[in-house]
């Protein structure tokens, strides 16, 4: 019995030690994340980004990178609590607005996501691709002026003028299906 509780301890010793072992270089998880983003290898991701957080547990990116992988596996609590993390790390980081207001978008909570978008620009009013992706939230939602206005300010940013005219033809698609559910009723 002292032999196997000597080996069980022996062998927790190595694999914390192990694991303490690993150290995280930034340049070269920047490096690594890419091609594992790419090859769809998201657990290795996280599994490296694992040990960085835990070397560098107030940097904001590593949250918002592992919350990226995680809505990309489907895991969206876990992706939630990272992407917010990661904003009470550092509130003006614009990327992590974005990341959690397309969570939200895709779990069909248009009003969080609209409220994540909405602070994304008012930290970064001339970025075009956020008013874009809020004009397609807000036609979810059903504010087609909202999205209208969206769509157009984006445009006169820089938005090209096919993305202006595929958002406006989803915009009226949205409107009209609204229009005949009303109507349904």
């Amino acid at each position: 019995m002292k032999k196997i509780l000597f080996y069980t301890l022996f062998a927790s010793f190595l694999f914390f030690n192990c694991a303490m072992a690993q150290k995280c270089d930034l340049d070269k998880y920047q490096a690594n994340g890419q091609k594992y983003i790419q090859e769809n290898k998201l657990e290795q991701f996280i599994k490296e980004t694992n040990v960085c957080i835990a070397q560098y547990p107030n940097l904001a990116n590593l949250y918002n990178n592992r919350g990226t992988a995680y809505k990309n596996l489907k895991k969206y609590d876990l992706a939630l609590k990272d992407f917010t993390h990661a904003l009470e790390l550092n509130p003006e980081y614009v990327s992590v607005y974005s990341n959690r207001g397309n969570l939200y978008f895709e779990n069909l909570k248009f009003k969080e996501a609209i409220d994540d978008y909405t602070k994304a620009i008012n930290l970064k009013p001339d970025f075009y691709p956020l008013y874009a992706t809020r004009s397609v939230i807000k036609a979810f939602n059903k504010d087609f002026a909202g999205a209208k206005a969206d769509n157009n300010k984006a445009l006169e940013l820089g938005l090209s003028k096919q993305s202006y005219n595929e958002n406006n033809k989803l915009i009226n698609e949205l409107m009209q299906r609204a229009k005949v559910q009303s109507s349904n009723k």
